[in-house]
């Protein structure tokens, strides 16, 4: 997608209808190319045409780019919507970590929901955000990260007691744009395991989508495991069938235990 200086957006939307008319004899790749295209016209009226010129503040990060950039590929209006700022989180146990930072917020910055009878049921995402302020450091960055794992496990825990079954739990966090994303699982007793699974770096603003571009298929990916996980969530609430008592027993406790205390004291 060619801009210039004087891209506007009539002309920033005509050069995303231009740039999106291959066809594909692949319908994967059709669909796959349709949903770039739906992504883009999005941008053109989310985000900023120009870079913004002030500091990147979390709260200007989260209102002009990331919730408009993200809200693309997580939000589903009816069956798993995105909530930007999150004020209030069921996985009650991660607040406590805040309690050792108290300047940073008591719930994750994001939450993405599974809901059911239009009520939240589960919570299956969470995200942190980090602007370009002076909260921008290594000791933040580290807690941040922390943070979404307790969040994750949290998570993971109630929906394995609440259906019997094993679900993948998601996280990411943005440090001003660069995008990271991971996945938590329950391997085996007391064995959380959460990894990486892809890096983007997001547009500040549509001049910038370039680059967007050339990491994109990592956030593709991330999104349809998210959707799919979501499916199967649903598969089990419409089928009501029980689930097996195996993956809840192998729950543990996170925070209070010595080995988790001794973990934050590091970051201190």
């Amino acid at each position: 997608i060619a801009t210039d200086k004087e891209l506007g957006l009539e002309k920033a939307e005509k050069a995303v209808e231009e740039s999106f008319t291959k066809k594909f004899s692949d319908p994967t790749d059709q669909e796959m190319f349709r949903r770039m295209q739906r992504i883009f016209l999005q941008l053109t009226t989310n985000i900023p045409i120009k870079p913004l010129d002030d500091l990147l503040s979390e709260g200007t990060l989260t209102a002009n780019i990331i919730s408009p950039v993200l809200r693309s590929f997580f939000h589903d209006s009816m069956l798993h919507p995105t909530i930007w700022p999150n004020t209030a989180s069921m996985s009650a146990k991660a607040r406590k970590l805040a309690n050792m930072d108290p300047s940073r917020a008591k719930q994750p910055d994001m939450i993405g929901n599974v809901t059911n009878n239009n009520k939240s049921v589960f919570e299956v995402m969470y995200g942190e955000n980090t602007g370009e302020g002076k909260n921008n450091n290594i000791r933040k960055n580290t807690l941040d990260l922390i943070r979404i794992g307790i969040f994750m496990k949290d998570a993971l825990d109630n929906i394995i007691k609440e259906t019997g079954r094993s679900f993948v739990i998601f996280g990411w966090r943005t440090i001003v744009t660069a995008w990271t994303g991971y996945m938590m699982v329950l391997t085996a007793p007391g064995i959380y395991i959460m990894f990486e699974v892809g890096q983007a770096e997001l547009p500040s603003s549509f001049r910038t989508c370039g680059q967007f571009i050339d990491s994109v298929d990592d956030l593709f990916i991330f999104a349809e495991k998210y959707k799919q996980e979501v499916r199967k969530i649903y598969d089990y609430i419409n089928q009501g069938k029980e689930g097996s008592v195996k993956p809840a027993s192998w729950c543990r406790p996170t925070l209070g235990t010595p080995q988790f205390r001794k973990l934050i004291d590091i970051y201190k």
